[in-house]
């Protein structure tokens, strides 16, 4: 044989369920590529799939097509958990193997493993399917480089945000082989739901260039169709699919409907259009990342994390009329202080200033609408865990600041 080569198996589409909707069927999750390097001894993974059945079947398919290999790594190209959450499986039947990563995508993996994103995003949507305890990836050292047999060199090239951030793609010198995980698509439809202003899609267009600067001969795309060849046009169709969504929603589409439909025409040959409508106003991490911005505006005035509750409700335009008409990108926030009130207009003007610097450069970067509210709510009637949350300013409520959680006083007569 040759004395270094590869395969990619393509994990086939796989239903998922919609969250919050009790089990009802969403779609299918598009399949998803992992890739063999290998020699007559040793090899190299890239990626993995997403479920308990699925990474058995790419376990079988790596003891069929490289028998009696050891497995050295398994590399992670980006921090998605539909192309790491096999690890477990693959060290309990590879256990000499090491996960690697960049270190940026070895900080991902672990936020997506994280509640409440985990939940949310993946548990959600593959109830009982997803092998637990996780295994992360480590990451690599500084040059981000490693060898196999001590002569093959792997560079991990880190391209920025391209589905994702911190994205990389593996790059295989001596096969001129550029596995690119979510930086490339074949003919499947891609996901932009992270890529969701002008200027990050402008910067997956040049991750994409990034590849094309290595000079591949061979290219595997993160999703892509089994029957495809892993070829260098994947690069340019992957640009051009970006750039016209792009024009399409210069177009102003009324919703993610339209969108689909405006793509499916464009691109009739691409699997599962159903990616076009996963999109959600805001992604796991951004929501994540708009709790701590507002968890830590009332800190700055006194309060504990552990009083702010933001939570998210998205809905379907069809469930949300302004005037006569469903809006097109439109958030409502409904704010309550309980127990609490604004002093008079100034501190009331300086709270919203400091609000709106909040949410005003993160909904206008959308192209959304937005309206908020606040309501004061009094004091009686409000509890936490079954509890009347102490007096403002006595010494209970300062225990309860200090613990960052609700404390209960203790009985009389017990200490």
């Amino acid at each position: 044989m040759a004395e270094l080569r590869s395969a990619v198996y393509v994990a086939p589409p796989i239903p998922f369920t919609t969250p919050n909707k009790n089990g009802k069927s969403a779609g299918v999750w598009s399949p998803i590529s992992c890739t063999l390097i290998y020699t007559a001894t040793s090899a190299v993974l890239v990626d993995t799939p997403i479920t308990i059945k699925q990474t058995d079947d790419l376990i079988a398919w790596i003891t069929r097509i490289a028998p009696g290999r050891k497995l050295a790594y398994i590399y992670i190209t980006h921090g998605h958990g539909d192309h790491f959450f096999g690890i477990p499986q693959l060290l309990a039947r590879f256990p000499e193997a090491v996960a690697v990563a960049t270190a940026a995508t070895v900080r991902h993996m672990e936020q997506q493993v994280r509640e409440p994103v985990y939940t949310e995003t993946w548990e959600s949507r593959f109830p009982g399917q997803i092998q637990r305890p996780f295994a992360l990836a480590r990451p690599l050292p500084a040059s981000n480089a490693f060898q196999l047999e001590g002569r093959w060199d792997f560079q991990a090239v880190e391209v920025g945000h391209a589905d994702t951030y911190d994205s990389s793609v593996l790059w295989v010198p001596a096969l001129r082989l550029a596995v690119c995980g979510d930086v490339v698509y074949g003919q499947v439809h891609q996901m932009l739901f992270e890529a969701n202003t002008a200027a990050k899609r402008e910067e997956w267009i040049r991750a994409v260039e990034k590849v094309e600067a290595l000079g591949p001969a061979y290219v595997v795309a993160g999703h892509m169709q089994a029957e495809e060849i892993p070829g260098v046009w994947h690069l340019a169709a992957t640009k051009q699919y970006i750039r016209d969504f792009g024009e399409v929603l210069k177009g102003n589409p009324k919703d993610a409907r339209e969108i689909f439909a405006k793509m499916s025409k464009l691109y009739p040959d691409r699997f599962n259009p159903a990616a076009l409508i996963m999109s959600r106003a805001f992604s796991a991490e951004e929501k994540q990342d708009l709790a701590k911005a507002i968890t830590k505006l009332y800190q700055k005035i006194g309060l504990p994390a552990f009083y702010v509750n933001v939570q998210f409700f998205e809905k379907d335009p069809s469930d949300i009329y302004c005037g006569e008409e469903s809006p097109k990108k439109f958030t409502t926030l409904s704010i309550d202080h309980v127990a609490r009130s604004f002093d008079g207009p100034a501190s009331r003007d300086r709270f919203l200033e400091k609000l709106d610097s909040i949410l005003n450069p993160r909904f206008k970067a959308k192209g959304m609408s937005w309206e908020y509210f606040i309501k004061e709510s009094p004091r009686e009637y409000w509890k936490i865990n079954g509890i009347i949350p102490p007096p403002t300013g006595s010494e209970m409520e300062k225990k309860w600041f200090a613990a960052n959680k609700p404390v209960e006083e203790p009985e009389k007569g017990k200490l």
